[in-house]
């Protein structure tokens, strides 16, 4: 089947073959607008990277020889520059749906949970490596 590019007019001249052609042809460019339109609203309006905050290993470095990576705490100024860089995402996001992704390390997640008590999220019980966009999560 040709399609044929002619308005609804004119599907009398084209016949059932050049009307469902041009149906079709209608179809998916409404679906590929919406889908645009989609697109549009779900992609992201800026993406902020993050450090996580001071912990045990960048204060002393002989832990690294005694303790895993992954398991560095956060130190008390880590606790403050994480509180501090959630207070300020708060005031620059307001009240916009935000998403976080998170590495498992333990300081990267007190990092974002001191983040988000800005955000005024209960992370009681919930697992920080499954919140889903505009602060609900999975259970833990």
């Amino acid at each position: 089947i040709k399609c044929v590019k002619f308005g609804l007019g004119a599907v009398r001249q084209v016949g059932v073959k050049g009307a469902l052609c041009l149906l079709i042809e209608r179809t998916c460019w409404e679906i590929m607008r919406q889908a645009h339109r989609y697109e549009m609203y779900c992609r992201p309006k800026r993406i902020f990277i993050l450090r996580h905050g001071e912990s045990e290993g960048n204060v002393d470095k002989s832990l690294f020889e005694t303790m895993p990576d992954h398991l560095h705490n956060l130190t008390p100024t880590g606790v403050e520059q994480a509180r501090r860089v959630g207070r300020k995402l708060k005031e620059i996001v307001g009240d916009e749906s935000v998403y976080f992704q998170v590495s498992p390390y333990l300081r990267t997640r007190q990092t974002l949970q001191h983040i988000l008590e800005s955000f005024n999220v209960d992370m009681a019980g919930k697992d920080l490596r499954r919140l889903q966009p505009g602060g609900g999560g999975g259970g833990g």
